[in-house]
């Protein structure tokens, strides 16, 4: 039986392990408050996608690709080129609205298993000589039709660490726990110098809303028992995935801790949605963002010291809020919110979602490499029509900085325009809204993982 995380599912990127998230390290949020209650790319450069990719490299080189055959052995080919964000999007991302249901195994974690799904290859550590498998169980937001799974980095480390020695990795239609079918089963061969990541070809094209990824054995194992430690970096998974119905669970009160100490004392959190709109407080932050997809984006102010903060969360079939934070442009850190009672208070407990209007950063979904609108978007760009009004404005559109500037400038003012087509079709006077493109010029994060890139996505509306 799988370990439930907080029982239901859990979507959280644990980065610490990379060097923690403010600037100066601290573990503790900037935007911290007491708990009150009243009854107890970019070769892709997606402006604003939530799904848009990640991969081991942008520069092209040969891979291992291994595929698994009817009688269970194992073929390997050389490939002259890898997967690039530019190619197909990565749907096996936190950003991409996925969400760890458990875990199994004596070196299971949940921050292990998240940081699995974050969207950067760098190595995790596992200890104990990988002397049992460990399993993840990830459920996906909408069926999706796995064509490609590649694991970046799977070469042997010097001294006493090496990567797992197998992989298998199977799909279910069904629930966490039962109807998987095996898509991968493989052993990991060692990448030759110049090769970055092995590939591999599911055996069938079944749509799954479950993955469930398990590691077993290792490459090297040449120190006495229990002092190797055994690595893995992520799962990638291209193909299609079904439209994602916009979440619409975003109103509450919660109690924001860190994933590394769930049960510790949080933020008093409050959020408010009407439509795509969410706005409200975490902290000391006033935050205001957008959703599509099952994701919400929320930029905020810290009303104490205008520090600028960013968040990428969903809510679970359980209530919970979970995600990520970047505080004063730190790398993301996990958070999970606990439901406070009923009657809890907060210092936003009076405010209402706040219109998209003058100023506002918006989140819309593009096809990769692409300035075509994704139907997730949809909602928001009505939104925006409507808080729009009869105001002469400038949607402004930014990219990650995967890729080139050039084409991420180039991009960017593509995804601008479409927007802008899309408010004129909808009955905005074409002299009353422009755009222009900002490509990678104006990041609000730092970039470190899939999170900060689809934070650092997005449009924003000048308006004078």
């Amino acid at each position: 039986m799988l370990r439930p995380l907080a029982s239901i599912l859990v979507v959280l990127l644990l980065l610490a392990a990379c060097g923690g998230g403010d600037e100066g390290g601290s573990d503790a949020s900037t935007t911290s408050q007491a708990t009150t209650s009243t009854s107890a790319v970019e070769a892709d450069a997606s402006t604003t996608t939530s799904a848009d990719t990640t991969t081991t490299t942008p520069e092209p080189t040969t891979t291992t690709t291994a595929s698994a055959t009817t009688d269970g052995s194992t073929t390997t080919t050389e490939a002259a080129e890898p997967v690039t964000e530019a190619d197909e999007t990565d749907w096996l991302t936190i950003a991409a609205g996925v969400t760890i249901v458990g875990f199994e195994g004596e070196n299971a974690s949940a921050s292990n298993g998240v940081r699995a799904i974050d969207g950067e290859p760098t190595q995790i550590g596992f200890s104990n000589d990988a002397s049992e498998p460990v399993v993840y169980v990830f459920e996906l937001p909408a069926p999706t039709t796995f064509t490609a799974f590649s694991i970046p980095d799977t070469r042997n480390s010097p001294g006493n660490t090496t990567f797992f020695g197998s992989v298998e990795v199977a799909g279910s239609n069904t629930g966490p726990e039962e109807g998987f079918e095996v898509l991968v089963s493989n052993d990991f061969v060692e990448l030759d110098e110049g090769q970055e990541a092995a590939h591999f070809t599911p055996s069938t094209s079944t749509p799954v809303r479950w993955i469930r990824l398990t590691l077993s054995g290792a490459l090297h194992v040449e120190h006495e028992p229990g002092k190797t430690v055994v690595r893995f970096t992520e799962l990638i998974g291209q193909g299609a995935q079904d439209p994602v119905p916009m979440g619409d669970r975003f109103n509450g009160v919660w109690e924001l801790a860190f994933l590394d100490n769930p049960d510790g004392s949080g933020d008093l959190t409050q959020l408010r949605q009407d439509g795509s709109r969410v706005s409200g407080c975490i902290g000391f932050a006033m935050v205001n963002g957008t959703v599509t997809g099952n994701v919400v984006r929320l930029n905020g102010i810290d009303t104490r010291n205008d520090r600028p903060s960013a968040y990428l969360f969903v809510v679970g079939d359980d209530g919970r809020l979970r995600g990520m934070e970047s505080t004063n442009n730190g790398v993301f850190r996990a958070r999970i919110g606990r439901v406070s009672p009923e009657g809890t208070t907060t210092p936003c407990s009076q405010s209402e979602p706040e219109p998209i209007a003058c100023g506002s950063v918006v989140y819309v979904n593009f096809d990769v490499n692409s300035a075509t609108i994704r139907p997730d978007s949809t909602q928001v760009l009505d939104d925006l029509y409507e808080d729009l009004g009869a105001q002469e404005a400038t949607v402004v559109g930014h990219t990650s900085t995967e890729g080139d500037a050039d084409h991420n400038q180039d991009l960017s003012e593509r995804r601008a325009q479409a927007v802008v087509d899309e408010l004129v079709a909808r009955g905005m006077p074409a002299d009353q809204i422009s755009s222009e493109g900002r490509g990678e010029t104006e990041p609000l994060v730092r970039e470190s993982d899939e999170a900060s890139r689809s934070i650092n996505r997005r449009v924003e509306i000048a308006c004078g």
